[in-house]
């Protein structure tokens, strides 16, 4: 007696069957989500606020600070923003309404420095210097430019919190 091999034609479609079988019972678990969770899309909102830190050398006999510009959006996310470097010891002083500046920072030594003033603007902070001396009045029109930094499209900016 002659044992005969299967044809080829009745073999494929059995293996295709058990294919399709296998892989239809490995779907049952549990998938992750697609989407992230919590706040999505642009930020609604931007917290202003400065900070500073020491850029002063050994031994220099005149302190200087380094200033950036924080945005914080409300998930929590901030974003650094160089200013730049001034001489002397620099404090934040909050908002100066008179100035516009939703905060504001001033950079102190020897009777005389710079007020940093934030100014919101269409999508974007204004940072603002304004020359500072012990016993004057500090003149708006000498306010100078020092960097713009922009915000999501359609955010409130508003000062720290």
């Amino acid at each position: 007696m002659v044992l005969r091999q299967p044809s080829r034609l009745r073999v494929r479609p059995v293996l295709f069957a058990a294919a399709l079988t296998a892989l239809a019972a490995c779907g049952g678990g549990k998938t992750e989500p697609t989407t992230p969770e919590g706040p999505t899309g642009p930020a609604k909102k931007a917290s202003v606020s400065f900070g500073a830190t020491s850029a002063s050398r050994p031994g220099a006999s005149t302190p200087r600070s380094e200033v950036f510009l924080t945005l914080t959006d409300e998930r929590g996310h901030a974003t650094s923003h160089p200013v730049g470097t001034f001489d002397g010891t620099c404090n934040d002083i909050g908002p100066n309404p008179a100035m516009s500046a939703l905060t504001a920072m001033q950079c102190w030594w020897a009777g005389a420095g710079v007020q940093l003033h934030a100014v919101a603007g269409r999508g974007e902070v204004i940072v603002m210097k304004l020359p500072v001396l012990e016993g004057a009045q500090p003149d708006p029109m000498a306010r100078e430019e020092v960097t713009r930094v922009s915000v999501e499209p359609g955010a409130r900016i508003e000062g720290p919190q």
